[in-house]
């Protein structure tokens, strides 16, 4: 048990960066979605149904203030001063619930889930009718041990109460990537994989501009692509991963790279190559730029040379090949 909550501790960190950069705009009731908060975009769009403060904004500022700063000892203490407060009405009970859940859960050094899941459990059960309901629910079934099967179906029943009951909540869209996430990379098992491919590509067709679709494009076509070898399925998604580019400029030679080799998987080198090249045009300094580079020399040989019969050019063994295949 130890091991997994340090498992839990260390990936819910890196939610601490994009959850709590936003929590002035949870405290002001701003949405906060624009060019220069790129980065963020995804959760500041995620968190704007989240009701301001009503008595307690300059307090529960800064207790998001000091959360954001990794100060969760303080920013703790800051939630509780409010959820003890007399007097203090729904909005910002609410608000200070959510805010000790996750300091609760995220505390890098003492993480107390029990005291997280009490948080989220009493706003889902006294306050269904709030919006930040959903988003309890969400976490609350983040914080079952997702490292057995047990936790994995216990988790499912949250995720998929948060559908169920809260259909119109922005919330739906990160909980379908957590639902999605307690079958893939998690199991061997094809069947339970595909169970949770079809999580995302449902989700997908009904809400296509989502903010979280990108995402969701780029592990359905991983999958497709890694686990099945299924290049045809992956390739509409890797495609669209590519087309929609996640917000760090980082991954994106990475994903113009598997949707070049889905193409070149398909045996389709002409519509590889604007993918190779785009990656020496993006990010000439990648680490893909090499490789990229190598593959677009290969291609123009095979293009070049090609006579007779299509040939394969991932086929070493043809003369018109061109250098081995990089990996």
């Amino acid at each position: 048990m130890p091991i997994l909550r340090a498992r839990v501790r260390c990936a819910g960190l890196v939610l601490i960066f994009l959850i709590g950069m936003v929590g002035g705009a949870f405290a002001s009731g701003e949405t906060g979605e624009s060019e220069e908060q790129r980065r963020q975009r995804e959760y500041s769009v995620l968190m704007s149904e989240r009701q301001g403060a009503d008595q307690f904004h300059d307090e529960l500022t800064e207790a998001w203030n000091l959360y954001s700063a990794l100060n969760i000892p303080e920013a703790t203490r800051a939630f509780a001063g409010v959820r003890t407060a007399e007097g203090v009405r729904e909005r910002d009970l609410v608000q200070a619930l959510y805010g000790l859940g996750l300091c609760y859960r995220f505390h890098m050094h003492r993480p107390n889930f029990e005291e997280a899941q009490a948080s989220f459990d009493e706003i889902a059960s006294r306050f269904p009718q709030n919006s930040v309901a959903a988003w309890a629910l969400m976490e609350r079934g983040s914080l079952e041990d997702l490292e057995t099967e047990a936790g994995r179906v216990a988790a499912r029943l949250f995720f998929r109460r948060v559908l169920e009951e809260y259909p119109e909540s922005l919330a739906i869209h990160e909980t379908v990537l957590r639902l999605a996430g307690t079958y893939l990379g998690r199991t061997l098992d094809p069947e339970l994989i595909r169970e949770g491919l079809a999580v995302l590509e449902n989700h997908i067709e009904r809400h296509p501009d989502n903010p979280l679709v990108g995402t969701m494009h780029y592990r359905v076509g991983y999958f497709y692509f890694a686990c099945f070898q299924d290049y045809e399925k992956a390739l509409p998604h890797s495609l669209a991963t590519s087309t929609l580019r996640m917000e760090d400029p980082y991954r994106w030679p990475e994903d113009y790279w598997h949707t070049a080799m889905n193409f070149m998987r398909l045996n389709r080198p002409e519509e590889a190559l604007p993918w190779f090249e785009k990656i020496l045009t993006d990010k000439p300094s990648s680490r893909e730029a090499l490789p990229a580079k190598q593959m677009i020399e290969r291609i123009n040989r095979y293009l070049d040379h090609q006579t007779g019969p299509r040939q394969d050019p991932t086929d070493t063994d043809s003369d018109h090949s061109g250098a081995d295949l990089p990996q």
